[in-house]
């Protein structure tokens, strides 16, 4: 998990926020399948059978992959007048 150590704030709190939404989501339903809580309805990521679950669960593991991707460093240049 290089993201931890990452200097770009945004990135960091935005896949803290969408690894912490997709756990959050399997582990209700986790816990509604062994009869801990309540039945949500809510689906398991990537395995529950769902087209508008799995297209959301798909665009936020690719928003993940965009935001963790290597950003190549920009370098200042000087010109000497």
């Amino acid at each position: 998990f290089r993201i931890i150590y990452d200097d770009y704030l945004f990135a960091v709190l935005a896949v803290a926020g969408l690894i912490l939404q997709f756990g959050l989501q399997a582990l209700i339903n986790m816990a509604s399948t062994l009869s801990l809580i309540p039945t949500k309805g809510m689906t398991l990521p990537f395995i529950s059978y769902g087209g508008s679950s799995m297209m959301a669960t798909a665009l936020t593991m690719g928003f993940v992959l965009a935001l963790t991707r290597r950003r190549l460093e920009t370098q200042k240049h000087t010109y000497d007048a």
